[in-house]
């Protein structure tokens, strides 16, 4: 896997514990492996927003009177005018 150089700035604290408990050249390892975690969490949670959003029928039915501005508005089906 290719990887990119990135400057990134820690608490003072966080970093010091980085410090103490991870070897130094097992750091920026240990950050891609925290940060791939944290961001499947946020992709799982964004994905069941939008299978949670688009099953709810308030939401639903802003998205059709939205719609139906639009092409009152003039906009045809393939969002020209």
């Amino acid at each position: 896997m290719k990887k990119m150089p990135m400057n990134i700035l820690l608490p003072e604290d966080i970093a010091r514990d980085l410090r103490s408990y991870i070897a130094k050249r097992q750091i920026s390892k240990f950050i891609a492996q925290a940060v791939e975690e944290k961001l499947f969490k946020k992709k799982e949670q964004l994905a069941k927003d939008l299978i949670t959003s688009s099953s709810d029928n308030i939401r639903k039915k802003e998205g059709e009177e939205w719609d139906q501005l639009l092409i009152e508005d003039g906009l045809n089906d393939e969002n020209q005018y």
